[in-house]
This record gives structure tokens, C-alpha cells and sequence, in this order.
């Protein structure tokens, strides 16, 4: 068996008649969708090198034994290798990236703790950036970026959130004079983006997973050794899930890759580390039978700028507790009772997604029992009725009464929610406060001036003095979003066990650049005896488990405890793991 490598971004593959039945097996059960034609067949370099010891396995059952071309041979010594990287590393000083930065033209003026990151990150072809958000961690990349870059058309390819476009634009300009950056969306704008003057090019996570044809547009280029690209994710823990991993993973043969994320490790090792590292160095996938290792393994590649870094005034987070009455006292009761007798049967993997709709469906109606008035009708007509006329609940009259009078003293509000229809209902009831939302349902908008888009809403939060109230999704809005400089009061009506939309979205309000002096409060609306309180715990836990990989202590805050009633008895997802399944069935049945 042959391979060849010409230029480009393929492999050529061609193979002796003799051997002809055990390489088509073999390709089949390896490659979905690949081409053969007669005895040969053609395969991208990046799926060639992730399975580079899968072909030397089918090498010991063939006839003819393999040959390597040697510049095939030379892009596979070319993909990071974690020992080399490490045992060569060597670190600049900071006076030395500081001197090339100034003679590259890089503008903004590096703290000493992004002068120690970016040290690390130009030391490495393969390097991760766990910061805090809010702490400059776009900067830190792009003044890596200029720092390694040989030539002035060394390209970037960016891969983010849709909510992250902007700050990546904005940072862009004011850190590098004449860039500018093209956006990869459908077929057409990935071949006149990919083909643009412009070093720097974004793409969102969604659009780069689920669309194959521009998937292939941008791995061609990307990976064409001669476009010199370095590969940034950016809130990287979003590369997790199967899908989105094995779409990802054939950036990873990309030589210069750098991931950034505050949040590195919001479920466990598995799920979040894994992932991340193996792109960062795929040639380690066989290496690493237990996911803890990771805890050493990352320690040299990456840096953390904590908020003790910074100098950032601790936020304060208050819990308002509220009693269940009355009919959503009964309903509590009904949808918890359903969670302790569910039968998880033999088919486990459907009683597990029926399991997470009956948790997902209360956890709306702890939020706001409106939303499951349909469900409760199918129960109990009568019981519907009484809902529907209780109104939607204690911590969500609260929320609005709370927002209300700080938005009368003239300050500025968020309030998250995880579901669009709370936040359409919140903005009519705080109608007076000219409120604006962002969900995923509103789309993203090309600038400012273009009404009901996200673009829009942020501009008109942070610039319209008559716009009090930020209602938003955590899901949409937790990253890439700075509005730290007009508002210090975050309300969460509702939160998932997805601890990265959590700490993302509390970061919106407290990052770099508040005032020394600065009063941040957080503020969480629990309902007593119900799922919140569970979520509450489960997030808490997260919290604890990231800060002791991270040996960053800042990530656990004081709580300040209120009870309300003491002298007065997008795209939605819960993301909820089999880890949180089993503590909450536990925790209901105690």
C-alpha cells in the first residue's frame, strides 16, 4: 500500500489487486462516505494522521507492505507531539515578547499576567489558556498570535460561539492596525471569506459541526501547510459531545492550535478535559486510560489569570429562598414524586431521555408554573385553573419587584433565564424600564443599528440611559459579552446544571475593568424543596471540583443567604449528566 502526500489537504492512497478485499474492508469500517475507485481512493491528511496507528495495524495483514512518502511522513512529524513540545519548550522573557510585540505594531499594553500567559502560549505549538472571563484571554491570543507569525499572511482560524463575533472584532482592531476578519457562515460566504485578503477568519461551533460542505471548505485551507493557520477555540469547552469532537478533532493536526476557556471543567475529566487535550495533542488518544491524569498533564501547557490577579473586588451572592404554597405546592409534590418512582427499566438508554424530559419539564415549572400549565391540565383540569390564576409564582414576582426598584434608582439590571418565553414575559412586565432580550431565537444581526438583533439589544443596554433591564439566556449571552462598565446587578430567575453557562454568564458584570470600589451582587431566586435547590448543589459542587484542577480558590464565592417570606409563611437545554441524574434521584429520595 502506497501513501502519498502532493500538496493540499489529501492523502493518496493506492494498493496491490492482491490486497484489494482487506484495504476496502477496512476503509469501509473506518471512513464514512469514502470514495474508492478501483485500487486507490483519496483521504484527508487530517483523518490519515488521526488514524495513523490504525494503518499501521492493517499493515501487519497485508501482502504488500505499506510505504510512506516522505512528505507525508514529515506533515505526520509536524502534528504537536506533548513530550517534544514540553522537553523543547523554551520561555522568552517577558521584556523579549513586550520588544517584538512593539516592533509588530501590537497596540494595547499587556498586564503582567497576560505578559505571563502569552510567555507560555508562543513556548508551544499546542498551548491552553484557562483564565477567568473578562480577563483578557482574546488578547493574550492574538498577541501570541503576532508574536510567532513568520510572515504578514500567516492566517487564524477562529472557532466560537455566535455571541463572541463581536469581542473578537472589536479586540482585533484595537490590537492590531489594518486586520480585518471574514466570517465563515454557508458555502458561498466560506469560499469569498476563505479567499479574502483578511488574516483572520471566525466561524461559530454549530455551523462548523452541522455543515459538512463548509466543514470541508475550511479544513482545506486550514490545513494546507503552506497557509501557515493557527487554530483558536475559543470557550473550548464547547468542543465536548461526540459530534462536535469529531468534527473538531481533524482541526487538531493544525501545527499551531491554542484553546481558551475560563471554564475549562464544568461536568468532570471525561466529558470536558479529554476532549480539549486530545486536540491539542491527538497523538496522546492511546496513552490515557485514566482521565485524572489530565491534572498533570495540562499543568505545563497552560496559564490561568485568576480574579486575585486582577485585584477584582469579591461579587457578593445572595440566595432568596421561597416556600411552595397552594397549588404549586401540590404540583411540586406530583413532579417529584415522578422523578423518585421512575422506572429506568432494561431499556435504559430511552428511559434516560424520557428521564432528563421529566426533569427538563420541572425544571420549567420551577421557573415559572405557566410554562407547564398544559401538562398540569392533562393531570388535573382544576389544579391548571388554580395555577393559572396564582399567577406565576413568589420568585418570580420577586424578580420583578426587585428589578423594579433598582431600575427606579436609576441602575441597570440582568436577569437570566434559560427560557425565551420568561424572558418575553419579564420584558412585558418591565415594559416601563424599556427592557431588551437576547436568546437564541433573535438572531445575531450584522451591526448595531440593525433593531431586534443581539448586536442591537447589547448596543442599546450599554449606551441608551433609558434602557434598564438586560434580559437574556445564559446559553446565548454568558460569553463573549462585556457589560461589567454600566451594570453590577445580576438576577437568576432559573439556572440548568451546565456550570459554564453559570459562571460564564455571572462574568458578564465581573471582570477586568470594574472599579476598585465596585458593588457586584449576584442574586438567586430557589424555591424551597424543589429541583433548585438541587441545581444549587450540583453547580456548587462543579465549582469546588474546577477550582482544585485550576488550584484557583477565587472561583468559590461567600454566600449570603435571604428568605424572603420569614415573618411571612436557546436552543434549550438542561444539560444534565447521568452523574446529576443519579445525585438527584438520590437527593429526592433522602
Amino acid at each position: 500500500m502506497i501513501f502519498d502526500y502532493s500538496g493540499g489537504s489529501d492523502v493518496n492512497l493506492t494498493w496491490n489487486e492482491e490486497d484489494h478485499d482487506i484495504v476496502k474492508n477496512f476503509l469501509r469500517s473506518n471512513f464514512e462516505q469514502i470514495d474508492i475507485t478501483g485500487n486507490s481512493c483519496t483521504l484527508s491528511y487530517a483523518k490519515f494522521i488521526l488514524n495513523f496507528d490504525n494503518f499501521h495495524i492493517l499493515d501487519s495483514k497485508l501482502i504488500h507492505k505499506s510505504v510512506f512518502s516522505d512528505s507525508l511522513l514529515s506533515l505526520v512529524q509536524n502534528v504537536s507531539d506533548y513530550d517534544k513540545d514540553i522537553s523543547n519548550q523554551s520561555i522568552p522573557s517577558a521584556e523579549d515578547v513586550e520588544k517584538v510585540l512593539e516592533n509588530k505594531g501590537f497596540k494595547r499594553k499587556l498586564f503582567w499576567y497576560q505578559l505571563r500567559n502569552v510567555q507560555n502560549m508562543v513556548s508551544l505549538s499546542a498551548s491552553a489558556n484557562f483564565s477567568v472571563p473578562g480577563a483578557g484571554k482574546t488578547t493574550d491570543a492574538l498577541a501570541a498570535y503576532l508574536y510567532s507569525r513568520k510572515t504578514d499572511h500567516d492566517k487564524v482560524l477562529i472557532v466560537c460561539p455566535k455571541s463572541a463575533f463581536l469581542a473578537w472584532e472589536e479586540d482585533i482592531g484595537e490590537c492590531i492596525d489594518g486586520e480585518g476578519i471574514s466570517h465563515l457562515g454557508n458555502a458561498r460566504d466560506t469560499e469569498l471569506g476563505l479567499h479574502s485578503d483578511t488574516n483572520f477568519k471566525i466561524v461559530n461551533y454549530e455551523r462548523y459541526r452541522d455543515d459538512p460542505v463548509t466543514r470541508n471548505l475550511i479544513n482545506e485551507d486550514v490545513l494546507d501547510p503552506n497557509k501557515n493557520y493557527t487554530v483558536i477555540l475559543d470557550e473550548s469547552h464547547r468542543m465536548k459531545g461526540k459530534k462536535t469532537y469529531e468534527a473538531i478533532s481533524e482541526l487538531a493536526v493544525a501545527h499551531r492550535k491554542i484553546i481558551l476557556t475560563g471554564t475549562p471543567m464544568p461536568q468532570s475529566h471525561a466529558t470536558d478535559l479529554l476532549p480539549q487535550f486530545l486536540f491539542l495533542f491527538p497523538n496522546e488518544k492511546n496513552k490515557i486510560s485514566d482521565p485524572t491524569i489530565l491534572d498533570s498533564k495540562f499543568q505545563p501547557i497552560y496559564k490561568r489569570t485568576t480574579k486575585a490577579d486582577m485585584k477584582l473586588p469579591e461579587p457578593k451572592i445572595i440566595t432568596k429562598k421561597f416556600p411552595m404554597t397552594g397549588a404549586q405546592a401540590t404540583v411540586n409534590e406530583i413532579m417529584s414524586s415522578e422523578l423518585i418512582n421512575f422506572d429506568l427499566g432494561i431499556r435504559k438508554t430511552e428511559a434516560l431521555k424520557s428521564l432528563k424530559g421529566i426533569i427538563f419539564r420541572y425544571l420549567q415549572f420551577c421557573s415559572n408554573p405557566h410554562l407547564q400549565l398544559g401538562y398540569i391540565n392533562s393531570i388535573d383540569p382544576g389544579l391548571s385553573s388554580k395555577i393559572f390564576n396564582d399567577g406565576y409564582g413568589a420568585k418570580f414576582d420577586q424578580i420583578v419587584a426587585d428589578a423594579e426598584e433598582l431600575a427606579m434608582r436609576g441602575e441597570k439590571i440582568i436577569i437570566w433565564s434559560t427560557f425565551p418565553r420568561n424572558l418575553e414575559i419579564l420584558s412585558n412586565k418591565l415594559a416601563f424600564f424599556n427592557p431588551v432580550q437576547v436568546h437564541g431565537k433573535i438572531p445575531v444581526g450584522i451591526d448595531e443599528k440593525e433593531i431586534d438583533t443581539r448586536r442591537h439589544a447589547i448596543w442599546q443596554f450599554k449606551n441608551n440611559p433609558d434602557c434598564k433591564i438586560f434580559l437574556a439566556n445564559p446559553m446565548t449571552a454568558g460569553e463573549g459579552i462585556s457589560l461589567h462598565k454600566i451594570c453590577s446587578n445580576a438576577f437568576y430567575l432559573d439556572r440548568t446544571y451546565n456550570a459554564a453557562h453559570y459562571l460564564q454568564s455571572k462574568d458578564r458584570i465581573h471582570r477586568l475593568g470594574i472599579a476598585d470600589d465596585a458593588d457586584i451582587q449576584i442574586h438567586l431566586y430557589l424555591l424551597e424543596e424543589s429541583i433548585d435547590i438541587h441545581i444549587h448543589e450540583r453547580l456548587n459542587y462543579k465549582t469546588e471540583q474546577m477550582a482544585k484542577f485550576l488550584n484557583d480558590s477565587s472561583i468559590i464565592q461567600n454566600e449570603f443567604e435571604m428568605d424572603i417570606f420569614e415573618t411571612d409563611e436557546d436552543d434549550e437545554s438542561a444539560h444534565i449528566s447521568d452523574f446529576d441524574l443519579k445525585s438527584l434521584l438520590k437527593f429526592f429520595t433522602k
